[in-house]
């Protein structure tokens, strides 16, 4: 993972900050299904360029800030296993993009105590179900989906920051809003009877 910033120096009402980051993932399992060997693997590269301005308007205690990140991932996985499933090795690859907003409004009361409020969004990624979950939902009659979309995340934040001791020590409290959307389940399909 890697992430690269360049900020504006603070000396102005205008504050800005830029950036640039990937992660990448790699993960294989290896599980035994009643003696036949599911072997997944998944590749998530991520990569984001984002971008936030911080205006603090003249001779008033306000500040705007608003920020903007575009998002881009790719999944590749392959969850297979052999003579079972062979169709499922075509089957897994994901390209999902989406911009991420956020928006806040601060009312310095000091120059080390600020009053803010927030609303921004955020995404959890999508991925590959594995060969073990398929395969178990169908002996159990269900209909598992090759892929679980991505799921969506809205969160409203106000708060209060302080500063102490010449900058040393630093007091924060806030309270969370969240509203989730498209929430994956899990179903433990061992524990259903017919």
């Amino acid at each position: 993972n890697s992430e690269v910033r360049w900020t504006s120096t603070g000396s102005s009402s205008l504050d800005w900050l830029v950036g640039l980051s990937r992660r990448v993932a790699d993960r294989h399992d290896t599980v035994d299904i009643e003696s036949h060997l599911s072997r997944d693997a998944s590749i998530k590269r991520a990569d984001a360029a984002f971008g936030e301005v911080t205006w603090r308007v003249p001779k008033t205690p306000l500040s705007f800030t608003a920020g903007l990140r575009y998002f881009r991932e790719e999944i590749t996985a392959r969850s297979h296993v052999a003579d079972l499933l062979p169709d499922l090795l075509d089957d897994m690859h994901v390209t999902q993009d989406r911009w991420i907003p956020r928006l806040g409004l601060g009312w310095h009361i000091a120059d080390t105590a600020l009053l803010y409020a927030s609303v921004g969004n955020g995404i959890r990624s999508g991925q590959a179900q594995s060969a073990n979950a398929i395969l178990r939902g169908e002996a159990m009659g269900l209909e598992v989906p090759r892929r679980i979309e991505p799921d969506a995340l809205t969160s409203y934040e106000p708060g209060y920051k302080h500063l102490l001791a010449d900058g040393r020590l630093r007091i924060q409290a806030a309270v969370f809003r969240s509203r989730w959307r498209d929430i994956p389940v899990s179903i433990p399909v061992d524990a259903i009877t017919t």
